[in-house]
């Protein structure tokens, strides 16, 4: 039969007690979600590249749409693919494989992936810009796509027991 220590026993009971403190502190809201802050800045930022296109199309500038397309593609690692699309659902201008991914949101509403904005001219619907960007806060590891708050949760439970460990003894 395997006996555990009281040493070990004592450990464990604190790495558990340690891990109800951090969910209660997530649960709270105490520990900062870098995933809504994340997604806030996306929110502007799609909003922000759809003003700038807009007033691109409203003057027929679709080569500077191209150029910006392109270049927010090419040296932002977060955006997979950028389409200026009319208001029949034509591609006019397209930077990337987002045909390959984009997917249309079922509701219409964007998702924190692909962000779709409405494009005016004359205070018509004239088309819509679509952007797709990489998920929101996973980290590879070698068991796989975690979040950072797992992961921390993974670091407490380990060195949080070894720790509790060598001080007991």
């Amino acid at each position: 039969m395997l006996r555990i220590s009281p040493a070990t026993r004592v450990s464990l009971g604190l790495v558990m007690l340690t891990i109800t403190i951090l969910l209660l502190a997530d649960v709270f809201g105490l520990i900062p979600d870098e995933r809504r802050g994340l997604l806030e800045g996306r929110k502007k930022f799609a909003e922000t590249l759809a003003v700038q296109t807009t007033l691109a199309a409203s003057r027929d500038q679709l080569d500077l749409v191209k150029i910006t397309f392109d270049t927010l593609v090419s040296r932002n690692g977060d955006v997979v693919s950028a389409s200026l699309k009319d208001a029949t659902g034509e591609s006019l201008v397209t930077s990337g494989e987002h045909a390959a991914n984009w997917e249309p949101p079922e509701d219409g509403q964007s998702t924190p992936t692909h962000v779709q904005v409405p494009i005016f001219r004359d205070n018509e619907s004239w088309g819509q810009m679509e952007v797709v960007f990489k998920p929101v806060g996973a980290v590879e590891s070698p068991i796989g796509n975690l979040q950072p708050f797992h992961l921390l949760l993974g670091l407490f439970s380990i060195l949080g027991f070894i720790a509790y460990l060598i001080f007991i003894k």
